[in-house]
């Protein structure tokens, strides 16, 4: 586990980042998910640069696509989801985008079924 990249401390600081300098995400306005309306490139040449300071912080090469696709977690809107890595990174994402203030309660979907890969678990 020490080298976990995407631990729930490193996840709360990619959102407290994102929060910095693009506000929290009902902010943003509607029509896109991925990133603040009219920012795209801007929002991913940050990403970019967050890619560079968790490298940093975990001396280990991480992609702006890593970095995606942790923030992607909290912003898609999941009905379903199987796996135990999907289940662990959505819920993550989700708690650590909230307790940051980057969601708030109502962007939470309202129901969300989880696709045991064990039905016995």
């Amino acid at each position: 586990m020490a080298n976990r990249i995407w631990t729930y401390e490193n996840r709360c600081l990619l959102y407290k980042k994102i929060i910095e300098k693009f506000g929290p995400y009902y902010e943003w306005g509607s029509g896109s998910t991925y990133h603040p309306v009219g920012k795209k490139d801007e929002f991913m040449d940050y990403l970019t640069e967050l890619a560079g300071m968790f490298s940093k912080i975990m001396s280990k090469e991480i992609s702006q696509d890593a970095v995606f696709m942790q923030f992607a977690w909290a912003t898609t809107t999941q009905e379903k989801i199987s796996g135990t890595g999907h289940t662990s990174a959505y819920i993550l994402n989700m708690a650590a985008a909230y307790e940051t203030g980057f969601l708030r309660s109502r962007e939470f979907p309202e129901l969300l079924l989880n696709e045991r890969e064990n039905p016995n678990v």
